[in-house]
């Protein structure tokens, strides 16, 4: 289980690393600061690749901190989405009296790992995403600006103008993509717990107590964000 999560955190920021340097080397070429041929790249060697790897996962790993700060334009703290995800979670069981808090959310997915680690794989997987798109959205950002820099420096053409445009909504694209893989991360760890719980009878006393009967008719649970 272990090297399953450390695939997933290892591609988390490999792949926004590895785009980082694209875009920085775009960037660089396109002001004729260097002069990199991108197209060479087809034609690297191993080793070349695998400096490129731990290259891009070192970069990704530096960048996540101004790209979580650049996702905080956009979208609240994770604290405050852990509790908005904790009030959507509510709703969609009325019937329960669920006494565990969302601050809670550390211990819970930590007693998961443990006592149903197969079912971690799922929560890996969408943090990895969250971790990923943030990241990429900072990337296609700087991109945008890459291009709109050129549209007024180098090249003035309808064209620079256009991708600066695509890559700006691309980014907020990958902002909302982010926020949804985070909210389904959170939602998640409280509804694996809370099954824990209620396949645990004796663990469920005192936790989760039911409230009235369960209603005949239950309204669909609204789709999972974030």
């Amino acid at each position: 289980m272990s090297i399953r999560i450390g695939i997933y955190d290892f591609f988390a920021y490999l792949i926004p690393g590895v785009f980082y340097l694209l875009v920085a080397a775009f960037g660089l070429t396109m002001f004729g600061i260097v002069n990199i041929d991108l197209a060479q790249l087809t034609d690297i060697s191993l080793f070349g690749f695998l400096v490129l790897l731990a290259a891009g996962f070192i970069v990704g790993l530096l960048f996540d901190l101004l790209a979580y700060k650049w996702f905080l334009l956009f979208r609240k703290r994770n604290s405050l989405a852990r509790q908005e995800d904790f009030v959507i979670f509510q709703k969609r069981y009325p019937w329960l009296e669920i006494k565990f808090r969302p601050e809670d959310w550390s211990l819970m997915l930590q007693t998961i790992k443990i006592q149903i680690p197969d079912t971690t794989a799922e929560l890996d997987e969408q943090n990895a995403l969250h971790i990923m798109m943030r990241n990429i959205s900072l990337g296609l950002f700087l991109l945008s600006l890459i291009f709109l820099l050129v549209f007024i420096i180098v090249y003035t053409h309808v064209g620079n103008l256009a991708l600066a445009i695509l890559a700006s909504a691309l980014s907020y694209l990958a902002i909302d993509r982010a926020a949804q893989r985070r909210r389904w991360f959170y939602t998640h760890i409280y509804e694996l717990f809370l099954a824990h719980l209620l396949v645990q009878q004796k663990t469920l006393e005192g936790k989760v107590e039911l409230k009235q009967a369960q209603p005949e008719v239950v309204v669909e649970s609204e789709e999972m964000v974030e």
